[in-house]
């Protein structure tokens, strides 16, 4: 009688043989943990739908790549392409963003990329599920929505990445942002040619960095002119809210109808902050813009509709959405270029929140 050979042993003598000579295939991974060619090439270039492997095998083949001695750099010499590319935004019903997320998925999606959209409250950890994604070649490269304000929450190693919104210099990111000293100064140059010498700024201690920036674009205006920027105009709260103002700020209105020397203006981080404050002076009874101007940051789909419509620096959303697909593409393209960073100039639109002061100036 005839004896059938045993194929798996010598399938695992190949393997072993082929791992001796520095040729690991992908054949070889197959024979040693009994699968499919087809499921391990899939397991390692991630080219098939996510279901078609579980994440159970694609981590063992993983794992026997790199016990067995595959070339994993293989994966990588393939012609570069952007196929599938992650978005990571904040999952925060607050912020702007998501009006840039939703732009940026319509432009994807038109110039067919496969999306995969993730909402996350950590930035850290959005880094680190990106950089897990690329390893395992399910993106090609990933877009990142929304400020970081350390170098740390940018770190997504050799991932192919472009950061939308402002990113620290030391950070060495490829980058695309709205001018937020640029947008400082929009708001500042107008409020300077109406008449205001005394401008408060309020910013947002969760967002430092943008807000530093847009704050040393309003000082700018008055440093050009040889005026002081006092101090004490500044102020900030932890949340864009009617109530956290009211708490940080228990004299706000105060600052803009008393004493000798009131403010006559106030420049908000964001439009979210600025509607918070026009709520809180029409309470205390400061008319906006009789009393007080304020200004906004954004231009958020709202803006028009506040009362009194809301004069504010718009942030290009659109525009921002165009050049990060653009800068990405790029990236992804030409792997040795310096880190990218490409700057929106900011401008101002005009409506019912401002007007030339009533405050006669010494």
């Amino acid at each position: 009688m005839a004896m059938r050979p045993d194929v798996s042993r010598g399938q695992n003598r190949s393997a072993a043989q082929a791992a001796a000579a520095g040729r690991v295939t992908v054949r070889d991974i197959a024979a040693r943990l009994n699968l499919s060619i087809a499921t391990v090439s899939s397991a390692l270039t991630g080219r098939r739908p996510a279901g078609f492997v579980t994440e159970r095998t694609r981590r063992q083949v993983w794992e026997a790549a790199r016990e067995m001695g595959y070339p994993l750099e293989r994966l990588r010499t393939r012609r570069p392409l952007l196929e599938r590319v992650a978005v990571f935004t904040r999952a925060n019903p607050y912020s702007v963003f998501q009006n840039l997320t939703l732009e940026l998925c319509r432009l994807l999606g038109q110039r067919e990329h496969h999306i995969l959209l993730h909402a996350v409250s950590d930035d850290r950890q959005a880094c680190e599920i990106a950089r897990d994604l690329y390893h395992r070649q399910e993106v090609d490269a990933a877009l990142f929505v929304g400020s970081r304000d350390e170098p740390e929450a940018a770190e997504v190693g050799d991932l192919p990445r472009v950061f939308i919104g402002e990113v620290p210099e030391a950070a060495g990111q490829w980058q695309v942002s709205v001018d937020s000293e640029d947008g400082g100064r929009a708001a500042g140059e107008p409020l300077w040619d109406l008449g205001h010498r005394r401008v408060g700024f309020l910013g947002s201690r969760t967002n430092p960095l943008a807000s530093e920036k847009r704050l040393r674009g309003l000082m700018s205006v008055w440093e050009q002119r040889g005026a002081t920027f006092d101090a004490d105009w500044v102020a900030y709260v932890d949340y864009p809210s009617e109530e956290a103002v009211a708490r940080n700020l228990p004299d706000f209105p105060a600052r803009f109808s008393g004493g000798e020397a009131p403010l006559t203006a106030l420049f908000c981080y964001n439009d979210y902050l600025a509607g918070s404050v026009l709520k809180i002076l029409r309470r205390e009874g400061v008319t906006v813009p009789g009393a007080v101007s304020v200004v906004g940051f954004d231009d958020a789909v709202y803006a028009s509709l506040l009362d009194p419509p809301l004069t504010t620096v718009v942030h290009p959303f659109a525009h921002l959405a165009v050049e990060a697909a653009d800068l990405l593409l790029l990236r992804l393209r030409s792997p040795d270029l310096p880190p990218q960073v490409r700057r929106l100039p900011g401008s101002l639109i005009v409506r019912g929140s401002t007007a030339a002061t009533a405050v006669s100036e010494s």
